[in-house]
C-alpha cells in the first residue's frame, strides 16, 4: 500500500521504520473497545535517510503491544527481523536489557539459497513452508542451518547467562526467566520455538499482539497471526498514541 493514498491524521497510528520497510497501524475505537483499522507496510528503497526507530523505543513499543501492563513477570522478548534480532529481558513491566546483534531470517534464506542454488525468494518461499523440516532438506543443508541457528542459540545463551549470575544493586540475585516470547516476522520459521526451547530448557512461545486491544476467542482480526508478529512495534506505538488522545 502506498503512502500517498493515506492520511495521516488520525493520531492514533503507530510506525514503525527500520533499515528495510515500514509499517503502519491503525487503531480505532468502537463500542467494543479497540478495534484495528488500516494497516500496511512500504519497502524503504536502498539508501535512504528515514529515521529508524531506536532499540530502545522499540523495545517499550513490543512490550507495550504483547505483555498486559499489569504483568510482573520476567521474560525474555526476541524481535527476530530480517537482518537483526533485538534481545529484550522485561521484569515488572520494564525492560532492565536490551541487546541488538546482526542475525535474523535473511541468514536461514541465504543459506538455502547457495545450498539448494535457487533464487532467494524462492529460497525464502521454501524457508516459510518447511522451516526447519528434516525430512525436506538433505543432511548437508539440514546441518548447515542448524549451524545458522546456533549462532542465534549462542547469542541467547550469553545474555541469558549474564542476567542470571549478574547481581543487581542490592547485591541480590536477579530474578528468574520464566519464558522467552518470540516476535518480529523471522520468528516464523518452522520448528524455530521449539528448537530455541530445547536447547534453552524454557517455554517459549509466540507473541499475542493483540492481548492489550481485543479478544481473538470474539473477534478474528484482518490481519493474520503469522503477519502481526512483524507488526508488534508499530502496534504498541499506536497503543501509546491512543492512550495519549483518549
Amino acid at each position: 500500500m502506498s503512502y500517498n493514498n493515506i492520511m495521516f491524521k488520525n493520531p492514533h497510528i503507530g510506525l514503525d521504520i527500520s533499515d528495510e520497510s515500514s509499517k503502519f497501524v491503525e487503531l480505532v475505537p468502537s463500542k467494543n473497545g479497540i478495534k484495528l483499522g488500516k494497516y500496511g507496510k512500504y519497502q524503504i528503497p536502498f539508501g535512504s535517510a528515514m529515521p529508524v526507530l531506536s532499540p530502545e523505543r522499540k523495545g517499550q513499543a513490543i512490550v507495550r503491544a504483547i505483555l498486559k501492563k499489569d504483568d510482573m513477570g520476567t521474560y525474555m522478548i526476541l524481535d527476530i527481523g530480517k537482518k537483526f534480532t533485538g534481545i529484550y529481558i522485561v521484569s515488572h513491566g520494564r525492560i532492565m536489557f536490551s541487546s541488538l546483534f546482526p542475525v535474523g531470517g535473511n541468514m536461514f534464506t541465504k543459506i538455502i539459497e547457495r545450498k539448494l542454488k535457487t533464487s532467494f525468494q524462492e529460497a525464502e518461499n521454501i524457508k516459510m513452508k518447511h522451516g526447519l523440516d528434516r525430512q525436506f532438506f538433505n543432511e548437508k543443508t539440514f546441518l548447515t542451518l542448524l549451524d545458522g541457528l546456533s549462532v542465534l542459540r549462542d547469542e541467547i545463551s550469553r545474555r541469558f547467562l549474564y542476567w542470571h549470575t549478574r547481581r543487581n544493586e542490592e547485591n541480590k540475585g536477579r530474578p528468574q526467566i520464566e519464558k522467552i516470547i518470540l516476535c518480529g516476522g523471522g520468528s516464523n520459521l518452522v520448528g524455530l520455538s521449539e528448537y530455541i526451547s530445547a536447547n534453552m530448557k524454557i517455554r517459549v512461545e509466540l507473541a499475542n499482539v493483540w492481548i492489550n486491544i481485543l479478544d481473538i476467542k470474539k473477534h478474528i482480526p484482518e490481519m493474520s497471526f503469522e503477519e502481526s508478529l512483524s507488526y508488534a512495534p508499530a502496534i504498541g506505538l499506536a497503543l501509546e498514541n491512543f492512550k495519549k488522545n483518549r
